[in-house]
């Protein structure tokens, strides 16, 4: 699995929650996870109570994202994404794709997968982790200013030699995996934004409600760089929907 696809939807209308949902895991979900080029599909909520405790910038173009989805694509790459937008253009013209209209999406795009880390007391490999059932992910997302330099690689040392190896001594962590951006659409940047200037790192976690991971030490990021995103999402049950009632 050399390519993922993320995106980060935020309703426009905090009243069409249940209805966005209702569509997304009845109808675009399975009719996507059906596709022969499709490893796997996912889609985590992020609802008011996991706010409470991240560290997401306010002034963050992602500060009010509601939704993560992430599909895997299988070998041969190319094939498998060209079928995987002509899905895309069906069901629009088909009438079923709501979401358009309801959601905005600040981030979209397809990433690399870079390395995978599995918890010390976890059986299963890397390359199983994306499948393996998290009540929560943590997510991170990290722009860096100029990804080929000395400063980011002293940066990238941090991340992955201390970082996301703390992260999985956590009680709760079943490991992480970690991306560089490809092709990514970001809210208020030059569209699109160029190859390898985003990493993000998904954390998938067994319970719910865990402590936040933080960020342990300090952290050796330039000036010029910034984190986007540092938040959790929660799985979606089937039918339960409710985070948001009573807003908007």
């Amino acid at each position: 699995m050399s390519r993922v696809f993320v995106a980060l939807p935020r309703m426009r209308d905090p009243r069409l929650h249940a209805a966005y949902n209702a569509w997304h895991q009845l109808d675009h979900l399975p009719q996507n996870q059906a596709l022969d080029g499709v490893q796997h599909g996912q889609r985590w909520v992020r609802p008011p109570d996991l706010r409470s405790g991240d560290r997401t910038p306010e002034s963050s173009q992602l500060a009010g994202v509601d939704y993560f989805a992430m599909y895997w694509f299988r070998e041969p790459i190319e094939s498998s994404v060209k079928e995987w937008l002509r899905l895309g253009n069906s069901t629009l013209e088909e009438g079923r794709r709501p979401d358009l209209q309801w959601t905005d999406r600040p981030l979209v795009g397809f990433f690399e997968p870079l390395r995978g880390y599995v918890a010390a007391s976890e059986p299963i490999t890397a390359a199983a982790l994306p499948h393996y059932p998290a009540a929560e992910v943590s997510l991170r997302l990290v722009r860096l200013a100029e990804p080929h330099s000395a400063g980011s690689a002293g940066w990238y040392e941090w991340e992955h030699q201390h970082r996301l190896r703390r992260v999985a001594e956590s009680p709760d962590v079943v490991g992480s995996w970690t991306f560089t951006s490809l092709r990514v659409d970001l809210e208020g940047a030059p569209a699109p934004l160029p190859k390898r200037g985003l990493h993000l790192s998904v954390t998938y976690r067994r319970g719910s409600g865990g402590t936040p991971l933080g960020q342990l030490d300090r952290e050796p990021l330039g000036a010029a760089d910034e984190v986007l995103l540092d938040t959790g999402f929660r799985s979606i049950e089937p039918g339960r929907w409710d985070w948001f009632d009573g807003q908007g």
